[in-house]
């Protein structure tokens, strides 16, 4: 005879989506609050309507993400990932490692979701803070961590990596920066390529230099 416990035990295991399931379920509430926070703004989406979108429940949406800041910091991770390449990618010398990275840095920056997210931060991160710090968050993890980890291995001011870091790639956005604050055409592939190998030269010199 099976007891209660054993009977509740079976049931939740027949309920319990499996591996496959509950990664398809994360990734339809994924990409449903990314196209609803895009849409509308972070503040004026609620768990509710990405439940509703994305078709789960939304007991579902707050055990996956333990609330709307958490499923913030998924939609910054998967539109990182879902970059055609790596924005780091190592070539035989400096100067050209440092060039890719910022043309390949300013692609990110300019692909629609990309571009979307940053401008949502912009509009809304000084009344937001989750929002603003969810944004810094994933600029440091996909932009300044990897390059500064390049250049400790590769300098021998190691100790200034991550601040080397930081000052390359404000450089390296600058144009971009000021495309999106004045709402003015964002740089084309061209204009990417020659605006990167003119700061990865000043940096390289500068570097050199001291």
């Amino acid at each position: 005879m099976v007891t209660k416990a054993e009977a509740r035990r079976i049931t939740e295991r027949r309920g319990r989506p499996s591996v496959a399931e509950a990664a398809e379920k994360r990734h339809a509430i994924v990409r449903a609050a990314i196209d609803l926070f895009l849409r509308s703004g972070y503040k004026e989406v609620s768990i509710r309507q990405i439940a509703q979108l994305a078709d789960v429940s939304t007991r579902t949406v707050f055990n996956m993400f333990k609330g709307k800041e958490g499923l913030l910091h998924a939609c910054l991770q998967a539109i990182s990932q879902d970059q055609d390449q790596p924005v780091l990618i190592e070539q035989a010398t400096l100067l050209d490692t440092l060039e890719t990275f910022a043309a390949n840095m300013l692609r990110a920056l300019s692909r629609p979701e990309g571009l979307g997210f940053a401008q949502l931060v912009m509009r809304d991160g000084r009344d937001m803070p989750e929002l603003a710090g969810a944004g810094h968050a994933s600029q440091d993890q996909q932009f300044v961590q990897p390059l500064a980890t390049y250049l400790r291995r590769h300098l021998a001011r190691r100790a200034e990596a991550e601040a080397l870091a930081k000052i390359y790639i404000s450089m390296a956005i600058a144009e971009w920066n000021r495309s999106v604050t004045f709402l003015l055409p964002l740089p084309d592939e061209q204009q990417c390529a020659h605006h990167a190998a003119h700061v990865a030269s000043i940096f390289a010199k500068a570097i050199d230099a001291n």
